[in-house]
């Protein structure tokens, strides 16, 4: 047997026997067929590396092949729902640090490549920390990701990316508009080429009633990243509900199914002012 075949058989085995009673164990077999062979098994980060840079594969490219790989193993195949929760901003993160890489950015080893952490590790984004508990549905470890912010400004004063978080922290989970626009500008100031940046700054000034400015933010976003699809679908909500241009709002409806977009409210908006909603992306 191949080592290979020989790890999947037993690592499937250990799975199924974590997983389900001992009852349920005699004569059970996987829901389904093992998947086929996956071209990035056994490949290390210093390889996806140099792929990376070597323009044989994108960080976007890599998110896609892994997530259809979970796809492949949690939703078809042996179905093993190994994997409890992703990413929403996945696509969007790669595409960024696609861009970062195309300008001579790299920052660090683990530069555009896709992980999986376990589900009682503290993430400051979309996602829950509930360490696998219906208890903790919902939880979102904000407090704790800020200290850890603040750790990280104080041994660098300029760490953009990090008032990117501290921004939408302080936007989205610990309430503070004041705050969260002070953290955008530094954002803007400290890491122009993240689009995040700007994009943040667009949701504060939003947030605050500021339309005009929160528009001018938002573009310049676009203006970093042409296909970042939540900056239009943001974009189009600025234009339908605060601005009340329905022209602006159906362009920018458009463009974010044409990237890859997936909100029905975009549909539903395009379709109530007769427009023709691009078809979804294969």
């Amino acid at each position: 047997m191949k080592r290979r075949k020989f790890l999947q058989t037993t690592a499937l085995a250990s799975l199924v026997a974590v997983t389900k009673p001992a009852s349920l164990l005699a004569g059970s077999s996987p829901s389904g067929p093992m998947p086929k062979e996956f071209e990035l098994e056994e490949i290390t980060i210093a390889e996806l590396q140099s792929a990376q840079q070597s323009g044989k594969y994108s960080a976007r490219s890599l998110v896609k092949k892994y997530l259809d790989r979970i796809d492949d193993l949690d939703k078809n195949g042996p179905a093993l729902n190994s994997v409890i929760e992703l990413n929403p901003d996945a696509m969007s993160i790669a595409e960024t640090l696609d861009n970062e890489r195309k300008a001579g950015r790299i920052r660090g080893p683990l530069h555009g490549i896709p992980i999986l952490i376990k589900d009682n590790i503290d993430t400051a984004d979309r996602m829950m920390t509930t360490a696998g508990s219906l208890a903790l549905l919902g939880s979102r470890p904000a407090q704790d990701a800020l200290i850890r912010l603040n750790k990280a400004l104080e041994y660098n004063p300029g760490f953009g990316d990090a008032y990117v978080l501290k921004s939408y922290l302080y936007l989205e989970h610990l309430p503070n508009l004041t705050e969260a626009l002070q953290a955008a500008q530094s954002a803007v100031k400290y890491a122009p080429g993240n689009p995040d940046s700007s994009y943040t700054l667009g949701l504060v000034l939003q947030r605050q009633g500021q339309f005009a400015a929160a528009e001018q933010a938002m573009r310049k976003a676009l203006e970093v990243n042409p296909n970042y699809s939540d900056v239009y679908l943001s974009l189009g909500d600025l234009y339908a509900e605060d601005l009340k241009d329905t022209s602006k709002a159906v362009q920018a409806y458009t463009r974010y199914l044409e990237t890859g977009g997936s909100d029905s409210r975009a549909r539903s908006y395009l379709e109530q002012n007769g427009t023709v909603a691009p078809p979804t992306p294969q």
